[in-house]
């Protein structure tokens, strides 16, 4: 979290409003928002450069500036930072303390590492693997990291095994039905991959998370 910012008062004019703001840029390397608060620094909103630019310079802020606003808390984790900043496309994002007062902005470089980080775990969920690897890891390191999934797979397996060879006399009665035994494999892991790939995706843009929370929350018909 970087603690350069510009923010402007809600009881300011234009006027002042520019003035104040030319002293704060000289110590900020880039601008992206401007902020409003009021006289305890609470954040009341954000400023458009357009209506700063087109509004009178009598015109008090607190006339024009927008009241919705996207900000997270001190303590909010890098996590939900990131999926904030990518659902809205924003490119920085205010934070504020427990009583709602503005104490820095986190941009969307400071966050980059933490959306590849995301996306890497989503990839390893994918690929069944079931902790952090990297390309240069060692084999027992990446063979420890996929074997519990396989292991899981070839149990499946080896039921299903015990499956048809407890039908093994129907299979001799109807003989026909042994050449849909692959194709129903197959099938059922076409399905297992896309599965898993739409819960993956789900994941990471929080959509499940949003689904889920909204399907057992629902009340039900009879309550």
């Amino acid at each position: 979290m970087g603690k350069e910012l510009v923010k402007v008062n809600e009881n300011w004019n234009v006027l002042t409003c520019v003035k104040e703001m030319r002293i704060q840029a000289e110590n900020v390397s880039r601008v992206h928002s401007i902020y409003v608060v009021d006289d305890e620094n609470r954040l009341k909103g954000r400023l458009s450069l357009k209506d700063l630019l087109t509004t009178s310079t009598k015109t008090q802020i607190s006339d024009i500036y927008i009241r919705k606003l996207n900000f997270v808390n001190a303590d909010t984790e890098d996590v939900e930072v990131a999926r904030i900043m990518q659902k809205y496309d924003l490119e920085a994002i205010p934070v504020v303390d427990e009583l709602g007062r503005l104490v820095g902005r986190i941009t969307i470089d400071d966050i980059v590492d933490v959306i590849k980080d995301e996306a890497d775990k989503d990839y390893q969920l994918a690929a069944g693997i079931t902790q952090d690897v990297e390309s240069n890891d060692s084999v027992l390191e990446l063979t420890k990291a996929r074997l519990p999934w396989l292991l899981i797979g070839m149990v499946i397996e080896i039921v299903a095994s015990f499956v048809l060879k407890g039908n093994e006399s129907t299979f001799q009665t109807y003989s026909t039905l042994i050449i849909f035994v692959p194709l129903l494999s197959a099938t059922a892991g076409n399905i297992g991959v896309q599965a898993s790939a739409i819960v993956v995706q789900g994941l990471a843009n929080g959509t499940l998370k949003e689904f889920s929370r909204g399907y057992f929350t629902k009340k039900l018909p009879f309550q």
